[in-house]
């Protein structure tokens, strides 16, 4: 299952807001490094095109997408050195898919902040710093072994390894770059994915505003330079009071707070590079979530693995057409589309896979 992390300095929101993203209840108090050990939780990621395909099939029972989202110790300056456990924490954020950067962009006065005043550009600055620092000491390490290894054995990966890693080591060094802002070939970000750069990983920044803070996702991405999303994680903390999940639910629509954090999951998806195909069938109608450029024969190796030896061909169904007619009729119309192992699985596909 894929993982995101929210990261951060401390006493920004982050347990709040993984408390409102998956209805926990883990600590969120006003010290430095509340959390220690991440707290992690299963999200269903919302996609009304299954609640559509389910009404049309009468398969009700629904699977949806799911996403484990993990809550991990605020950074602080100096924590690639080892401060304020830096190095531990670390280690959580690179065992993950993508990351969610929550940075503070509210004005509450007491709330204890680890630096002077309020600056959410400042903010996300100092933790990639601490991120690529981790990376360099990470990078020279392997590239010198890279280097050796293509010398000695004559290893063409090897060769191409280190010409990347070597190109990253000093585009950070010597700039400061991150990982994700160096061009780097497919192949490259093949050979380089076991490492698991910190600065390769997406990243969506997420700011926590005040209540009625003027700007939106928009303006706070133009202002950070970073794809961002914003938030008033205060009102998710008022909420998170009201014990009852259906009055809080309730709430949340009256306060039109919902479509935030829809906004929230949805864009989890998208910085994954996951896109969804569906199937139905026995009742259950399932969202699965694959990367863009699966092929078909893959696809079905996600259902089971028996597929990936038995699989003959997959029928391509359309939403729309199966909300208008049913299976046998669109056979007859011709608006089933027949296709092979090398069928390249689009978003929003409904696949039926016939196997041996």
């Amino acid at each position: 299952m894929l993982r995101i992390g929210l990261i951060g300095l401390p006493n920004v929101g982050k347990s709040t807001f993984f408390n409102a993203l998956t209805n926990k209840h883990v600590p969120a108090e006003n010290f430095p490094f509340c959390t220690v050990d991440p707290n992690s939780a299963i999200v269903s990621i919302p996609d009304e095109r299954l609640d559509r395909l389910a009404a049309a099939t009468h398969n009700t029972k629904l699977m949806p997408t799911l996403i484990e989202y993990w809550d991990i110790a605020g950074l602080v300056k100096g924590a690639h050195e080892g401060v304020g456990l830096g190095n531990q924490f670390l280690h959580h954020i690179r065992g993950m898919d993508a990351l969610l950067h929550v940075v503070r962009a509210f004005s509450k006065t007491d709330v204890l902040h680890t630096e002077a005043g309020v600056d959410p550009l400042r903010d996300i600055k100092l933790i990639e710093h601490e991120l690529v620092m981790a990376d360099i000491d990470l990078v020279d390490k392997h590239r010198i072994v890279a280097k050796s290894r293509a010398r000695n054995t004559n290893d063409k990966e090897a060769a191409v390894a280190f010409a990347a890693l070597e190109r990253i080591w000093r585009a950070m060094r010597d700039e400061g770059l991150m990982a994700r802002d160096i061009e780097l070939s497919d192949e490259e970000r093949a050979l380089l994915a076991p490492y698991n750069l910190l600065t390769l990983k997406p990243t969506l920044i997420v700011v926590n505003t005040d209540e009625g803070m003027d700007g939106g996702h928009d303006e706070w991405t133009q202002k950070l330079g970073r794809p961002a999303i914003a938030i008033c994680i205060q009102s998710e903390r008022e909420l998170l009071e009201i014990n009852d999940l259906e009055e809080r639910a309730e709430m949340r629509r009256e306060l039109s707070l919902n479509a935030e954090l829809d906004n929230v999951l949805s864009a989890s998806a998208a910085l994954l590079k996951l896109i969804t195909f569906f199937t139905f069938g026995k009742g259950i109608t399932k969202a699965w979530p694959v990367r863009r450029g699966t092929t078909a024969l893959e696809a079905a190796g996600q259902i089971h693995t028996d597929f990936l030896t038995s699989f003959v061909k997959a029928h391509v169904f359309t939403l729309e057409d199966l909300e208008t007619h049913d299976e046998k009729t669109l056979q007859v119309l011709g608006k089933v589309r027949v296709v092979g192992k090398q069928y390249e699985v689009q978003d929003g596909d409904i696949l039926w896979f016939v196997t041996t």
